[in-house]
């Protein structure tokens, strides 16, 4: 057996452990590998070769094996037609891209990833957007009409479905209309109507966390999806700064620019998702210490004894005044 001095595993081989080699909602799994560790290294021990009383990258990979899940990097280059959303899963969040290629044609959408028939519908709901809104967006009036639009977000193995990207697929198409790029330091979720209304999504928690994992420092959320925020750890929330918006108008100044006018928009203030710390946190600073009653006691112990010796040194005169006058 192994006991605990002879093999630590630090805290990044644990997140490297869950992120390439379990990947579930649960921990059977990473019990499971954990054990595989530990069986693996007392193997050694009885075989009389080199132990590893500290577990690192290199040696998590020379006892597992390959990666058996790699992340695909996000690609953080400002690029036309490239904007950034979140999805839900059953693992958790996932940070996904979103592509959209403008070329000549006769105006056929093109949609490709397997992507799902709610996602396809929202493609479908952007341009039509677009299409109404182009005039004011200083969009070209015949775009659908005279180019062929290819949406596509890529993992194309992996099916994806479900009306929250639809903000995302918005601001792809709009980016690669205007050859404007999308502000990569932001993430989003939410689906978008024909009046470009965001209507409220499932999976914040989750979908949140996968951006804070992704170092993503900014996330767009439907207005009516602050109430979820309670659920997130504060320590997590405050890596990230959510903005939450009721229509994607709010949304545009704050991917392209000042190009869209100016964003009214603020990120949610910590304290009023979590008033109650908040309140907790301002009566601290309004009981007084121990120090300060301390001294103030000791004034006032001070402030005692000086106004009692005053009082009987008058009595002491007083005194003496009235024997003088007695013996004259």
């Amino acid at each position: 057996g192994l006991t605990p001095k002879e093999v630590e595993i630090p805290d990044e081989v644990i997140e490297k452990t869950i992120l390439e080699y379990t990947r579930e909602a649960g921990l059977r799994k990473l019990e499971q590998v954990l054990a595989t560790i530990c069986r693996k290294i007392a193997h050694r021990k009885t075989m009389g070769k080199k132990a590893y009383p500290i577990i690192t990258p290199e040696i998590l990979q020379k006892l597992l094996g390959a990666p058996r899940y790699l992340d695909e990097e996000t690609d953080k280059q400002p690029l036309p037609g490239l904007a950034t959303g979140l999805a839900w899963t059953s693992v958790g969040g996932e940070v996904l891209q979103v592509e959209t290629n403008i070329v000549k044609g006769k105006g056929k959408l093109i949609l490709t990833g397997q992507l799902g028939d709610v996602m396809k519908e929202s493609a479908q709901a952007a341009v039509s957007y677009l299409r109404s809104k182009a005039k004011e967006l200083k969009l070209p009036l015949d775009f659908s009409e005279k180019s062929d639009i290819h949406i596509h977000v890529p993992a194309g193995a992996v099916p994806k479905d479900g009306p929250s990207a639809g903000i995302t697929i918005t601001s792809s198409l709009l980016s690669a209309l205007t050859g404007e790029p999308v502000n990569q330091d932001f993430c989003m979720t939410g689906e978008i109507t024909l009046r470009g209304r965001i209507l409220p999504v499932g999976g914040i928690k989750e979908k949140i966390l996968a951006g804070v994992t992704k170092n993503i420092h900014n996330v767009l959320i439907p207005k009516q999806n602050t109430k979820d925020l309670e659920e997130i750890p504060k320590e997590l929330l405050s890596k990230i700064n959510v903005y939450p918006i009721a229509h994607i108008d709010e949304a545009l100044p704050l991917l392209f620019g000042k190009k869209y006018g100016k964003s009214h928009v603020s990120p949610v203030s910590l304290t009023s998702i979590y008033p109650e710390e908040h309140d907790e946190e301002i009566i601290e600073q309004k009981k007084p210490s121990r120090t300060t009653k301390k001294t103030t006691n000791t004034k006032v112990q001070a402030s005692s004894r000086s106004s009692i010796t005053k009082t009987a040194k008058i009595k002491s005169k007083t005194t003496k005044a009235s024997t003088k006058t007695k013996k004259k």
